[in-house]
């Protein structure tokens, strides 16, 4: 695997490998020390075992938390919610066939996955079986091209991450000429294309660099993108590849600002060219929840149960929400009331809130925008003040 093919946020490691397909099987958790009666069954389907078990890990407590907070304040004539992990090990192979068996095994909903290959390889079974899937990690647009009505994501889509960029470059930064750098690859081409689209709307003009995937030269690279003279660079892709054309642009004589997608909003750009990338600007789909008061007793109960809210744990602790918000709308556990509940409602999660437009994705897509100082990423401003933040 040579790209990012999932929601990259924070520290999360991007390490994919092959894997073996093996018969399906899930787990059933209930949360609580008491049995549940008639619990609605939801399915998560993400890597329980493998090299990225942590993460799907990471998706389960999400998934645990906000149920076990639903559960505690139902009811006594409202059914519970339980959930059953059905694990994929990141394999497309393997990730069809548990989303067969989970959409015969009686779930009323989905949860997952983890990458935008498994995903996508899994969303016709959905479809055909009538299965609402809430995506909760991955932004790649693909996902919902196929305008199957089940599937509604979470985080802000590739292009509308590239636009988004694109104007805060223009409003904030005040930039009147741009060059976009990306590769050939499977994250990054949508985002540059939004961005270029978007900033060349108006009477600036934003150029692009492409750098090749397997045999780069930065050198020639920066050298392109200096002959430009732009105000400002925009990285649209991830740090692991392209992070070497920093110190290019800085020896090239580059000495203006960097902005950059997801890609690069993790350690690898604060670890190994925080000196280069000092003041870069990267968004995220990821809210500081600190500043966010309303979900702080959500926050600090998963905090002190499981550590640190990493991103995949808030965005799927979002999915179970949303899961739980539109059965109680639906008033039961038939999937095609409960993806209606989802297409129609709005929803308040701990990430922010959410209306679906009819492709699947947020009415109203958001970025957070972090600064880089030190080795550190600091929270600057949204793309959207929406009233979830303080700030």
């Amino acid at each position: 695997m040579t790209d990012r093919r999932r929601f990259l946020t924070g520290s999360l490691a991007a390490g994919l490998s092959a894997a073996v397909a093996r018969p399906a099987a899930a787990q059933v958790f209930q949360g609580g020390a008491a049995p549940m009666t008639n619990p609605i069954q939801i399915g998560v389907l993400g890597p329980f075992t493998g090299p990225d078990q942590r993460l799907g890990e990471q998706m389960g407590d999400g998934v645990r938390q906000a149920f076990e907070q639903v559960n505690q304040n139902s009811g006594i004539f409202q059914r519970p919610l339980q959930f059953r992990t059905y694990d994929d090990i990141d394999d497309i192979g393997v990730a069809q066939q548990v989303a067969q068996f989970a959409a015969g095994d009686g779930i009323t909903a989905a949860i997952g996955h983890l990458r935008a290959d498994t995903t996508e390889f899994a969303l016709r079974i959905y479809y055909q079986n009538r299965v609402p899937i809430i995506v909760p990690t991955t932004t790649a647009d693909s996902i919902t091209e196929k305008n199957y009505d089940v599937v509604f994501r979470l985080p802000t889509r590739d292009t509308d991450e590239g636009q988004l960029c694109a104007r805060d470059a223009l409003q904030t930064l005040k930039a009147d000429s741009a060059v976009v750098v990306s590769q050939p690859a499977n994250y990054g081409p949508s985002v540059a294309a939004g961005f270029l689209q978007a900033f060349n709307s108006g009477k600036r003009a934003a150029t692009q660099v492409v750098v090749d995937l397997e045999k780069p030269d930065f050198a020639a690279a920066a050298k392109a993108i200096v002959a430009d003279a732009p105000q400002v660079v925009f990285f649209a892709g991830i740090s692991g590849r392209l992070g070497p054309l920093l110190g290019e642009l800085r020896a090239a004589g580059y000495t203006g600002p960097f902005t950059a997608s997801q890609g690069f909003w993790d350690q690898t750009t604060a670890q190994q060219y925080a000196k280069e990338a000092a003041g870069m600007i990267a968004s995220t789909s990821m809210p500081p929840l600190a500043l966010a008061p309303q979900v702080r007793f959500d926050v600090d109960a998963y905090r002190a149960r499981y550590g640190a809210m990493t991103p995949v744990a808030a965005f799927c602790y979002a999915a179970a929400q949303i899961v739980s918000q539109a059965v109680r709308a639906s008033g039961g556990g038939d999937r095609s009331a409960l993806r209606a509940a989802i297409a129609h409602g709005n929803f308040t999660t701990v990430v922010g809130n959410f209306r679906f437009t009819a492709q699947g994705d947020p009415l109203e897509p958001n970025l957070y925008f972090y600064e880089l100082r030190g080795d550190q990423w600091i929270y600057r401003r949204q793309a959207r003040n929406t009233g979830f933040l303080v700030k």
